[in-house]
């Protein structure tokens, strides 16, 4: 599970769609939730053609599931029951680069099976926007 707030295609590229895609051939279950309530021109935005990549490979593949929150600033990571990551990076919309700026970010790595699943949970409950799912 990854939950981000934003989504940006220099993130969200051909590497991380393709990558994606072979997770999903091998029947992983993938669950990509975004979404922060956004005002026109002001702060960062979606970017359409990385949602858009996205939806089409939420249609294709009905192991990954893909949604738009109502109103989320959260950044977290779950894999499996393994661990699960919870930070103030954004995952799906910036690309860290040694040659840009520097960026403070914190983020603590969970180990205990009873609060990643408690975190994927959380994260399952998340209030959905109403968006409809269709293929580009």
């Amino acid at each position: 599970m990854i939950v981000s707030p934003w989504i940006r295609s220099n993130v969200v590229d051909r590497t991380f769609t393709t990558e994606l895609e072979k997770a999903l051939e091998r029947k992983v279950e993938v669950y990509i939730l975004y979404g922060i309530k956004q005002r026109p021109k002001q702060g960062q935005q979606n970017d359409i053609t990385a949602i858009r990549a996205l939806k089409d490979l939420a249609y294709k593949y009905k192991n990954l599931y893909f949604e738009q929150v109502k109103n989320t600033h959260r950044k977290i990571i779950v894999s499996d029951d393994s661990f699960g990551v919870v930070t103030s990076f954004n995952f799906l919309s910036f690309r860290a680069d040694p040659n840009l700026t520097y960026r403070d970010e914190l983020g603590v790595v969970l180990r205990d099976k009873k609060t990643i699943s408690d975190l994927f949970e959380s994260g399952l409950n998340l209030p959905r926007a109403e968006v409809l799912l269709t293929p580009q």
